[in-house]
């Protein structure tokens, strides 16, 4: 099981390392107004798969483990009910972006861009949903061909697009032709599924999107932050100074990508513990304590590196050290973040962590709003810390709130092995069932 893990954190860094190389080697081919557009597209990205993705890659790592009695019901059932969902919301979105485009004239992208983009966003999201399929069938060579496979793809052509035509839409361009290839190589994949797949059960995907709306919702905060800041630096100091906050943001982030690894790694043997006391503890304990030392080491790492490699960048990117100061101690919460969240995901209580991230999300919209006017780069860095600081308080003090009502109450702890049977008879008993 080790093996498989460490295999598929494998392909993971080697994707997501070769994403942010991309993002650190486009300043030498785009000026600092067209970074700065980057930045957008880069945050809007984030926000837009979760929308349109609507957490459906989650769902089926969750689902496919109780279900396998179906395989072969499971891949109709599931992609198509996820896709019931998208698709209107890929139509809902495009309706938007041309209705801003009409009555603003301030939006940066012209509306064949958008929309290019936002076929690229649901390619994409297919796409991850086909990488959950291969990694719950165990088929470790083909996932990390494809994964490692297509981001060179993307890096590739972005590269050389942006290299000819010296404009931020190029990320656009090569993103979508790269998602789209990456279909080829995954056609035998889809095609052998499809031919041995039965009708699909409406049930399953309605149950499908139900799993994955709620882990959508927590996720569209956090995204819409990350586009908050950009968008109001946009807005009140202009998009060179977006460019230099997501240079800053970008090399800063590579924390939070070696901490993603870490618990990609150990996560699962954390949920194999049956009673979170006091096994399960002492693991996420562990797993806490590792994530701080590899973040706080990878800090001063990072910082010496950024000293060292901004002499290379245009002089501006330099006015970022400040705000890449306070996200290096932004970033280094984020064991701490995970640490709450996955105590309450072990007590099913995760469901209260979304209304906490829009509140979170609404108080950094506000400190934006203050801070970015007067302060720039600086106070969007600013608020982004003290909103991450509010989140990692609040998340925390309800897992230890959730953690001493378990303690009170046993029956609830032993109940939770008798809810999962319940639900999986019960789901097993719909997918016995011809599809509605």
């Amino acid at each position: 099981m080790r093996r498989l893990f460490l295999s598929y954190s494998f392909g993971e860094f080697i994707a997501k390392g070769l994403n942010l190389l991309l993002v650190l080697v486009l300043p030498f081919a785009l000026d600092q107004g067209e970074y700065g557009r980057l930045g957008l597209l880069l945050a809007s990205e984030a926000v837009l798969m979760v929308c349109i993705g609507g957490g459906g890659g989650s769902a089926f790592l969750r689902l496919y483990s109780r279900l396998q009695r179906f395989p072969e019901r499971f891949f109709t059932s599931a992609f198509f009910g996820w896709a019931r969902y998208s698709l209107p919301a890929l139509v809902l979105a495009v309706v938007c972006c041309a209705a801003l485009s009409l009555f603003d004239a301030s939006i940066r992208f012209a509306l064949p861009v958008q929309i290019l983009f936002l076929c690229y966003i649901f390619l994409a999201a297919a796409r991850e949903n086909v990488y959950s399929l291969l990694r719950v069938e165990q088929r470790i060579g083909r996932y990390t061909l494809v994964k490692i496979g297509s981001q060179v793809a993307k890096v590739g052509l972005v590269g050389a697009f942006a290299l000819l035509f010296e404009t931020a839409d190029a990320y656009v361009w090569g993103s979508f032709i790269s998602a789209l290839s990456s279909f080829v190589l995954l056609a035998d994949f889809i095609r052998s599924r499809v031919r041995i797949a039965q009708r699909g059960s409406r049930k399953l995907g309605r149950l499908v999107v139900s799993f994955g709306l709620p882990l959508m919702l927590g996720s569209i905060a956090t995204s819409i932050m990350g586009l908050t800041d950009r968008y109001m630096l946009d807005r009140f100091v202009g998009a060179e100074e977006v460019g230099v906050y997501t240079f800053a943001s970008t090399v800063a982030g590579a924390n939070f990508f070696l901490l993603s690894m870490l618990s990609f790694t150990m996560i699962p043997g954390f949920f194999a513990f049956k009673s979170f006391e006091p096994e399960g503890e002492q693991y996420l304990r562990k797993m806490t304590y590792l994530g701080l030392v590899l973040t706080v080491g990878s800090s001063i790492g990072l910082f010496l590196a950024f000293q060292i490699a901004i002499v290379r960048y245009l002089p501006e990117y330099a006015r970022g050290n400040a705000a890449f100061l306070l996200l290096q101690v932004k970033f280094c919460l984020s064991p701490l973040y995970l640490h709450g969240y996955y105590m309450l995901l072990f007590f099913n209580a995760s469901e209260r962590v979304p209304l906490v991230t829009f509140l979170v999300c609404a108080l950094n919209g506000v400190l934006n709003y203050v801070l970015i006017p007067t302060y720039g780069i600086w106070g969007a860095a600013l608020a982004t810390l003290l909103s991450d600081v509010a989140l990692v308080v609040t998340v925390n003090c309800l897992a230890v709130t959730i953690r001493r009502k378990a303690a009170r109450l046993p029956a609830l702890t032993k109940s939770l092995s008798t809810n999962n049977s319940a639900l999986k008879t019960a789901i097993s008993a719909n997918l016995g069932k011809t599809g509605e």
